[in-house]
């Protein structure tokens, strides 16, 4: 008969060996006919149960290592203590640790959250490097790095504060470029300065020292209309030399505000000047009358510049020779321009040459006259 009653029968009563598989029917014993604890890994005899005999569903492992919300344990070491997580799917998170040794291969890492690398020693190196080596076409999203987080190469581009360096390991302006730099593209603008006061400077000295820097900008000029900006090329130590082109075609050289096609504020030396005067190029063509008389109207003048007053006019120094503007003005108006900027007026000496070769034949014509009258009274 079978035996009914718990406890009747325990381990003492049984001999080695009494009981085997073959002697006990199939779910003949279940959980609840074994007391907890009461089946301990020695009582098991090595091979006795084989992969076919466990039911994966009713055996569990526990370990030590968790994973936060929204990540799965991928993989579990030897020991059971660490686990390595990854994100799930349709969540998101943050891979915060990857236990691979010397670094992570084979497959992508996939996630709408962050990636935070620990820092990777290289033998032989005093720095803390981090590095990401990233393959394949595309990445989408940013990748966000700290404080001299980026190096490629050696000083081939390396991001340092914000600031990005290109051939230098110190970049010390938001785009520090060491070395020659080309900028090519579409006609929209190879290199375009977008600030008011746009600026592209050259800053050491081509003779080794530091106290000068030449430059290219473009700038408000204080003038009006078609004149109010102004591309000037400039050297920051000397106010003098100056090149400035205007909007209007107005080039002006020792000042930022020429009043003509070229404007120089100084001495200018030509070894030879030509003067545009064609005669199909004229019309309304008259001879210059009463010649003789305008230039007895005219003053020559000895003066000295005022230079104390006018230091950015480059005056030179000593006695000159010339005419004064306003009294020109009143006799040969045409030969009298104003600067638009500040207006001051200048006169065109070239042209007071046709006025005086009128002058010296009203001269001659009188001469003539007076010679014939004189042989006519030696003749009487």
């Amino acid at each position: 008969d079978d035996v009914a009653c718990s406890g009747c029968v325990d381990s003492t009563d049984i001999a080695a060996g009494a009981v085997d598989i073959f002697k006990i029917a199939d779910k003949a014993v279940d959980t609840k006919h074994i007391v907890d604890n009461a089946v301990t890994s020695a009582k098991i005899a090595t091979g006795a149960v084989g992969s076919t005999q466990i039911n994966n569903a009713q055996v569990q492992s526990r370990v030590e290592g968790k994973c936060d919300p929204g990540s799965s344990i991928r993989t579990i070491d030897a020991n059971g203590t660490t686990v390595t997580c990854e994100i799930d799917d349709v969540g998101t998170g943050t891979v915060t640790q990857v236990n691979t040794g010397t670094g992570l291969t084979g497959g992508p890492i996939t996630t709408t959250g962050a990636i935070s690398l620990a820092s990777n020693y290289s033998d032989g190196s005093v720095y803390d490097t981090r590095f990401v080596n990233i393959t394949g076409d595309t990445m989408t999203g940013a990748l966000n790095l700290p404080s001299n987080g980026l190096a490629v190469g050696t000083n081939q581009l390396v991001v340092s504060g914000g600031n990005v360096g290109i051939g230098t390991a110190n970049p010390r302006a938001t785009l520090d470029v060491s070395g020659y730099s080309s900028f090519f593209g579409t006609c929209d603008g190879d290199l375009l300065v977008t600030k008011g006061y746009g600026v592209i400077k050259f800053k050491d000295d081509p003779l080794g020292g530091c106290g000068d820097t030449a430059y290219l900008s473009y700038h408000a000029s204080g003038g009006n209309g078609n004149e109010s900006t102004v591309l000037e090329i400039g050297n920051q130590n000397d106010q003098d030399d100056h090149i400035a082109l205007m909007p209007s075609g107005n080039v002006g050289i020792g000042t930022t505000t020429p009043g003509e096609k070229l404007d120089v504020n100084g001495i200018a030396k030509v070894v030879k000047l030509i003067i545009t005067s064609d005669l199909n190029l004229k019309k309304n063509i008259n001879t210059i009358k009463d010649a003789l008389n305008k230039i007895e109207r005219l003053r020559g003048v000895e003066f000295e510049w005022r230079r104390e007053e006018f230091s950015d006019r480059s005056f030179p120094e000593g006695t000159q020779i010339g005419l004064i503007a306003q009294e020109v003005e009143n006799v040969l108006p045409e030969l009298v321009s104003v600067n638009n900027y500040n207006g001051q007026k200048s006169v065109e000496y070239a042209n007071i040459v046709a006025v005086l070769i009128e002058a010296v034949k009203d001269l001659k014509t009188q001469n003539d006259g007076l010679r014939a009258r004189i042989e006519a009274l030696e003749n009487k």
